[in-house]
């Protein structure tokens, strides 16, 4: 909003980048993993994890130490004036579609005034939440090209890139399967389960989201009953 208020008719964009099986590219020290046990009887065996399970108390956490890292030296980068994003760029850069941008004929929605002053960099930010990298931009000079790479550029600082001769079988950080879908520079991107319209000022369900949704709450109307697991799951807890 307040970037909009700054800059009223310039487009605002934003990219997402997502890490590959977040979770499971940590290891565990063995006082962690042998909590990690679970006994079959029947079988006598004992089952245990050497790394970070999905669906752990401190899951999150201990992921977000890394994923928090990499969006501070995304956000370093971005904000670099010395950095050329196009003689500095990770090799999955070239993977990333060409931005995507609402007609002409549909006009840039304003914002209202702020109660308080939000700060504007117009380069831009990136966020994270567990293994979604979140950037946002205004578009203005280079800076969608910018937000575009910085994301990349330090995930594959951090993680290195793959040798030819590889000794373990070792995937790319970023998700490359999922760069096409969501990687590419857009007017409207899909946040967090959210659609997010920058260029009209929209926030809305997905249509499959709104779907589903109306399908479970009606449903539940009809039985005229429910159980706690349910309710939460409708209400968004």
């Amino acid at each position: 909003v307040a970037a909009r208020r700054k800059f009223p008719q310039a487009r605002i964009y934003s990219s997402k980048i997502d890490f590959k099986s977040a979770y499971r590219r940590l290891h565990l020290n063995h006082k962690t993993a042998l909590q990690t046990c679970t006994q079959l009887p029947e079988d006598e065996l004992a089952l245990m994890s050497l790394r970070l399970t999905f669906g752990g108390a401190p899951g999150p956490f201990e992921w977000g130490v890394i994923s928090e890292t990499v969006c501070d030296l995304a956000n370093a980068i971005l904000h670099d004036n010395d950095w050329d994003p196009k003689r500095l760029r990770a090799d999955a850069r070239g993977l990333v579609p060409e931005r995507k941008s609402i007609g002409e004929d549909i006009p840039i929605a304003q914002a209202k005034v702020q109660v308080v002053e939000v700060p504007v960099d117009p380069r831009g930010l990136v966020d994270v939440y567990i293994d979604d990298l979140i950037a946002l931009t205004v578009d203005v000079g280079d800076n969608v090209e910018r937000m575009e790479g910085a994301p990349l550029l330090a995930v594959e600082a951090i993680a290195r890139p793959k040798h030819r001769e590889e000794p373990l079988p070792r995937e790319e950080m970023e998700a490359r399967n999922k760069l096409e879908a969501e990687a590419a520079a857009e007017e409207i991107k899909t946040i967090l389960g959210w659609r997010f319209d920058f260029h009209r000022f929209l926030i809305s369900l997905p249509e499959n989201k709104f779907i589903a949704w109306s399908k479970d709450i009606k449903n539940l109307i009809a039985r005229g009953e429910t159980h706690a697991k349910e309710l939460e799951k409708n209400i968004g807890i």
